[in-house]
């Protein structure tokens, strides 16, 4: 059985168990980590909105295309009306696997049910607007608050 077939097993037996999010929408963002001591680079605010064109497993996060930090899932907590710049699909084989992917670097998390992402279209991350800024400043407050223990 190759990875393909792993990985196509495992998004079947998500779909009968209900546990698919295919056809939800998603939002990347690249934000600040709240944690001085964090590894994590980014916060340019550039974002993505991706669909899970399959049943699988997304990652939480994925590297920024325009600042090559970190931009994170919004655990698809958006609103809607947004149309999907990127997509989450189950590839076939390794012919269609991304350039930037090596089948190496993906194997385990294929053989676990995991989705690769693509552009629809151009590769295009989004820039930043006033109300993802906005959003983002948030987040980042609330992100704070919680680490200091003190309610904002």
């Amino acid at each position: 059985m190759s990875i393909f077939d792993d990985a196509r097993e495992v998004g079947a037996q998500m779909e009968a168990a209900g546990q698919s999010l295919k056809g939800r929408i998603n939002v990347y963002a690249c934000t600040p980590s709240p944690l001085p001591s964090s590894t994590m680079k980014g916060g340019c605010g550039y974002w993505i909105v991706t669909i899970d064109r399959d049943a699988g497993v997304t990652p939480m996060f994925v590297q920024c295309g325009n600042c090559g930090g970190t931009a994170t899932s919004r655990m698809y907590k958006v609103g809607g009306g947004l149309k999907p710049t990127h997509e989450w699909f189950r590839q076939k084989s390794a012919e269609e696997l991304p350039k930037r992917y090596t089948l190496a670097s993906v194997a385990d998390h294929l053989r676990n049910g995991g989705l690769l992402l693509r552009p629809i279209g151009k590769d295009k991350w989004l820039k930043p607007t006033p109300e993802t800024r906005a959003f983002i400043e948030r987040e980042q407050a609330m992100l704070r608050s919680l680490q200091s223990g003190r309610p904002i």
